[in-house]
């Protein structure tokens, strides 16, 4: 990847090691996602729903920027979910959900990959595996279901921020959120631009989902290139402008 990983690690490791949570958190081996802080700094959301927390790295970066907000995060792999209430504990205002938020209540069968944070309810893609070198190590049986299964959409606030990262499975969590759109101001999204998941939806395919539910794409973040300098994923912020 022409996407500079050690260096965006050595920028991230500086920045946590000034903040006093990140640092605890650094103890536990977790290095907060400090590179998502630009494009959120100037929100002022009452309610961050973290639909794939990994090990809390988005989570203490939403604590940082938002010290009286709300947090829901959802991580149905139990190793990372243990890591993330072990970095986030104390704080009375975060909930972890050991669970993936999906269009159906039920159980379904992800694929836990070498490096978890790349596990997906999608097959693995040939363009995943020869970019990162990603491999399927394991499969397990998790929880699925509605967002409005865990949040009842009448005790959300209509400052509320839904951040997604899901490796592929972006479109099947937004549609199993639809019940909270109303009150769901902000959308923050990994998307990818190549086929990295077996099936998966393009950017594309969801921008225009998103554009169909009144949300337009106000930002693009973090661009992730392969070694011939081809965009792969970013990160997307889109606003419903109704709801501000």
């Amino acid at each position: 990847m022409s996407f500079d990983l050690f260096a965006l690690r050595a920028r991230k490791l500086s920045y946590a090691l000034r903040v006093p949570l990140f640092r605890r958190a650094l103890r536990a081996g977790v290095l907060a996602g400090v590179e998502h802080t630009p494009a959120l700094r100037h929100l002022t959301p009452d309610l961050v729903i973290d639909v794939g927390a990994n090990r809390g790295q988005f989570a203490l970066v939403a604590r940082h920027l938002w010290p009286a907000a709300r947090i829901a995060s959802f991580e149905p792999l139990p190793g990372p979910a243990a890591i993330c209430r072990s970095v986030m504990a104390g704080d009375e205002r975060f909930t972890l959900f050991e669970a993936a938020v999906s269009t159906a209540t039920g159980n379904s069968t992800i694929n836990v990959t070498s490096e978890d944070d790349s596990s997906s309810l999608l097959p693995l893609g040939e363009e995943h595996q020869r970019l990162y070198g990603s491999r399927v190590a394991s499969t397990l049986t998790i929880k699925t279901g509605r967002l409005s299964s865990f949040i009842a959409p009448d005790r959300c606030p209509k400052a509320c921020l839904l951040k997604i990262d899901t490796q592929g499975f972006e479109l099947q969590v937004l549609k199993g959120s639809e019940e909270l759109f109303p009150r769901v101001q902000l959308i923050y999204a990994e998307l990818s631009f190549i086929e990295l998941y077996e099936g998966q939806p393009l950017a594309s395919e969801v921008i225009s989902y998103l554009h169909a539910m009144s949300y337009q794409l106000v930002g693009v973040f973090n661009v992730a290139h392969d070694g011939a300098d081809r965009p792969v994923q970013a990160d997307m912020l889109f606003s419903c402008a109704a709801k501000e």
